[in-house]
């Protein structure tokens, strides 16, 4: 028994890279001083912290979203509002965990931006490279 058809993973592949410009976009969001600092350290940072991001949504990709993908089909429901739910859906259940656990911490939307905006751009990729122009 597969788990899922083999054409899935190259849009997931693919999906996942957009994560980079989104983790770029989220940590703007999330901490508007990099716009301060100066371009070549902030092109540093983002290099260095690129293939751990990387792995780190990709990892997350393959596993949520291959899951997300197969149970959105299975309910007829692959459009990309839907797409664009589940995506988001581990960052809202981290915001009310952490609203729950520790009330309104100052941190959380900084999170939420940083990891929301990669979330969603990953959402869309998915869409696109799988369910719009399946590569």
């Amino acid at each position: 028994m597969r788990l899922a058809p083999l054409w899935l993973f190259p849009g997931i592949l693919v999906a996942v890279l957009f994560s980079i410009p989104g983790w770029i976009l989220g940590a703007f969001a999330a901490s508007p001083k990099l716009l301060d600092r100066p371009f070549s350290t902030n092109a540093a940072m983002f290099f260095r912290g690129t293939p751990t991001f990387l792995l780190i949504f990709g990892v997350i990709t393959l596993t949520y979203g291959t899951i997300a993908w197969l149970f959105l089909r299975a309910v007829g429901a692959l459009g990309f509002v839907c797409i664009a739910i589940a995506a988001l859906l581990p960052v809202a259940a981290y915001i009310a965990v952490s609203l729950f656990n520790y009330g309104y911490d100052a941190g959380w939307p900084g999170a939420a931006l940083a990891f929301g905006i990669p979330a969603l751009l990953i959402g869309c990729g998915l869409w696109i490279f799988t369910v719009r122009v399946p590569l």
